[in-house]
């Protein structure tokens, strides 16, 4: 579980429904929700950016993203 001590990022498009998990899940649990730029779900590297400056605890990967991720 997630609480008050975490930093989640959403970083999906509103559209589809991972994003519904990444809005809600932190603002139901009392963690901070971090919103990622628009496309940045796109490129890997600004996703990193953003995770180490903002002290991101949890994101969503589906598997093909993830490993476009691991990769970079």
């Amino acid at each position: 579980g997630i609480g008050p001590g975490d930093r989640v990022l959403q970083k999906t498009p509103y559209g589809f429904d991972v994003s519904v998990w990444e809005f809600f899940w932190p603002l139901m649990t009392g963690a901070c929700l971090v919103v990622a730029e628009p496309g940045a779900h796109r490129d890997p590297e600004a996703l990193g950016r953003v995770i180490r400056a903002e002290g991101i605890t949890t994101l969503h990967f589906v598997p093909s993203m993830l490993g476009a991720f691991a990769a970079s």
